[in-house]
């Protein structure tokens, strides 16, 4: 009797594990062709990790997103560091489309966003390629600024691979370090800044009039840095997902001509 005990506790302990290991998602019952049903599968990820993050893996809350200590280079010349901030806005991205081409080992993915807000501290300064062009001109800047990116579409080719992981299931692994993009501005941009100087007089005024009157020649440069970065954030826990959650879980066709070893 006691043995029978003991068996009936290893058994409700480890189904209430495996209930508890995998009850922060749904399951889906897409095929590899359905990218409506795809697209709405991974829809209801984003808003979940956005809304309240997924801690069981990992995954924080994503809107708002904290960044800490952020280092940009705007096309060589200028040096941005935003050593606190926050991005609000995953809340309003939609995914159009996403299509599998798991023979090709791509994935096409769609995303539209409502509104992105960028904020924080900053710290500015020219590289030393800008110095040798300006001379001896001081260009510094150190405040609190914030962009608005209103109704922006990326299109994003990622690769994919197929592989059984150390679980004996097959997940999808994504490499974005090698995702190609584009993106569109639909709406508009608008910046806010302050303590920009060129010496010791202030053109933050300036500088934000002339951004916010030809924000459309200037996103197209400065665009990809913003891009970059929300593709490590986007990137890093999109996989902490798929390596969780195995592909069966997903997608109902067998998958297994497409694992890679």
């Amino acid at each position: 009797m006691f043995r029978q005990i003991v068996v009936l506790f290893l058994l409700c302990f480890i189904s209430n594990n495996s209930i508890s290991a995998y009850s922060f998602y749904k399951k889906g019952n897409c095929g590899i062709t359905d990218s409506e049903c795809l697209s709405a599968y991974y829809q209801n990820v984003i808003q979940k990790a956005a809304e309240s993050g997924i801690p069981e893996i990992g995954i924080p809350i994503l809107d708002p997103y904290a960044v800490k200590n952020l280092n940009v280079t705007v096309l060589g010349l200028i040096k941005v560091n935003i050593p606190e901030g926050t991005v609000k806005g995953l809340k309003t991205c939609h995914s159009n489309r996403f299509n599998l081409d798991l023979e090709n080992k791509i994935s096409s993915v769609e995303y539209v966003c409502e509104t992105i807000n960028i904020e924080g501290k900053y710290n500015l300064e020219p590289t030393d390629v800008l110095k040798v062009f300006i001379g001896g001109i001081d260009i510094h800047g150190k405040g609190v600024a914030s962009l608005k990116i209103e109704n922006v579409q990326i299109n994003l080719d990622i690769p994919i691979e197929v592989k059984e992981s150390e679980d004996h299931e097959v997940h999808a692994v994504f490499d974005y370090k090698g995702i190609t993009y584009t993106y569109e501005v639909l709406g508009k941009v608008t910046l806010n800044a302050d303590s920009l100087y060129v010496g010791s007089q202030d053109i933050s005024t300036v500088a934000v009039n002339i951004f916010n009157e030809n924000w459309k020649s200037l996103i197209k440069l400065l665009g990809r840095s913003i891009v970059d970065l929300a593709l490590d954030v986007f990137g890093e826990n999109a996989n902490k997902y798929s390596a969780a959650v195995p592909l069966k879980e997903i997608i109902s066709d067998d998958l297994s001509v497409y694992v890679t070893h």
